[in-house]
Order: C-alpha cells, then structure tokens, then sequence
C-alpha cells in the first residue's frame, strides 16, 4: 500500500514540472474578421486561428510534420489578413507582463503564422543548403485589456519571424508555449551560415513564432508604453500588400519561481511520508 502512494505521489510531483498546453492556452473567440484585399480564395475561415497551433500539414500528398521549411498552409489551418484587413480574437485566459523567471526573456506572447524559410532546392538538402530569403507577410500586432484602448507591438511582427518548429533537432515535440530568444529576430539568417540543422538547434525546443513582449508597446499617438495584462489581439494590415496568415496565437507558459517549486515539492513530500507511515 504504502510503495502504491509513494508512486502516485511521485507522478502528481512529475506533473508539476512539465507544462501541458491547454485550451484556455491559446486564443478561443472570434470577436472580428474582415478579410481585406489580396486574400487567396477559400483562406477567410477565421476559426482556423483558434485553439494549438499546426503541428502536422501536407506536404505532396502526405502528412509532415511543420517546419521552418514546412509551413501550415491548408484553409482549414491558417487564415488571411489581406490590405486593409483585420482580425481580433481574445484569448482563452488573461496574459499577464510577466520578466523572467516567469516568462522567458521576457516573451507574454506568440503569434504563429505560416512564414517560412527558403533554399535553393537545386543545391542539395535544407540539412546543408543555408538560406537565401524567407517568405515573410508582416501584419501589425495590437493588443488590448478592454476592446477600447489599443497598444501595437514594437519588436515584431505577424506571420514573419520566426518560422514555426514543430520538432526539434533531435525529432522530440517542440514546446509551443516556451518562447524562442527575442535576439533571433536580428539574426542575420541570409549570410550564408544558416540551414536547417543550426537553425533548429538554435530554436531551443521552442516551436518559434512572433515573441510578443508586452513590455514594448506603443499607444495609437506613438507613445511607448506597456501593459500588465492583456485579454485581446488584433493582428491589421493596414497599407501593406501582403496578404498575411494566422495559423495561431499563444500565451507563454508561466515558470513557477524557484521557491514555489521547493515548496511544492517539501508538501507532496511531506504527505507522501505521512501516508506512508
């Protein structure tokens, strides 16, 4: 009996260190689309911005797994934004402005789009072939607590970097709510170093996408500002012509601080011992 409670105890500690991505995770309503122009025909279902991110797309006819030469791209995995468009859904929980430790480098949000890297496929394999451009169709990110007051994100944009992973280097799932290093954004990633294998590494087991600090934040009369929390995100493409694509959109998973974690661990233990006794 006592070796039984030992190990259920043990599971229920387990559980407490890794991060299951629910559904109040992701974005969960639609409160606006309006397509705009430039959207490719049959790509307005804005249901498909819901809920986790693609980890699986078609590729020739057979199902593979997403990646930064991969993308989702079916109608029923990504929607548009095209000139002059909108969308704004509200997610399933509150996203808090959170530094680190809570939330790595800083990052409250991901926004995952269907950007991704390209190579010239006459020059061998992406493991090796380094990358020449990207397929980047950056929209406008705004965010809000109330639907009134508006604030854009500074330091990136919707559907452009960074593609998403759904691997990692090692073939293991990649964390979809763990967010890629900010600095990745200036990355030069067309010098002629980078190819699959080491951008994938450099990922971390991050899935990627657009990492949102609500931090950096400018209201509508370009004052720079922040927000403790946010409830909604509006990704616009005003002028551009880009027709931009929304696979997804995310709240980064809050990393207990060190002495939560000590502290759950005594309790569990604590009682483990008790039972057992």
């Amino acid at each position: 009996m006592g070796k039984k409670i030992t190990i259920g105890i043990f599971c229920l500690l387990q559980s407490t260190f890794f991060v299951v991505a629910a559904s109040n995770d992701w974005a969960s309503e639609i409160i606006e689309y309006t397509s705009g122009e430039n959207v490719p025909f049959g790509y307005t279902n804005a249901s498909a911005a819901l809920w986790h991110a693609s980890g699986i797309t078609d590729f020739e006819g057979s199902n593979t797994a997403v990646s930064v030469i991969n993308p989702p791209w079916q109608n029923n995995q990504i929607v548009s934004v095209g000139t002059g468009g909108k969308l704004i859904l509200k997610m399933g929980k509150r996203v808090n402005n959170y530094d680190e430790p809570e939330h790595p480098f800083g990052i409250d949000l991901l926004v995952y789009g269907n950007t991704f890297f390209v190579y010239d496929y006459n020059e061998g394999l992406p493991e090796t072939n380094t990358w020449y451009t990207s397929s980047e169709e950056p929209a406008e990110i705004w965010v809000s607590a109330d639907l009134t007051n508006w604030f854009i994100v500074t330091n990136c944009y919707a559907d452009a970097l960074l593609p998403t992973q759904s691997i990692d280097i090692n073939g293991e799932p990649s964390d979809y709510l763990y967010p890629p290093s900010p600095d990745l954004l200036s990355n030069d990633w067309f010098d002629g170093t980078w190819s699959y294998s080491n951008t994938v590494a450099v990922y971390d087991g991050s899935a990627g996408g657009a990492p949102v600090d609500l931090s950096q934040l400018k209201a509508a009369d370009g004052e720079a500002t922040n927000l403790s929390y946010i409830n909604y995100v509006k990704i616009e493409n005003p002028i551009s012509e880009n027709a931009a694509e929304i696979d997804a959109i995310a709240a980064v998973a809050e990393i207990p601080e060190p002495f939560y974690l000590s502290f759950i661990i005594y309790h569990f233990l604590f009682i483990s011992r008790k039972l057992i006794q």
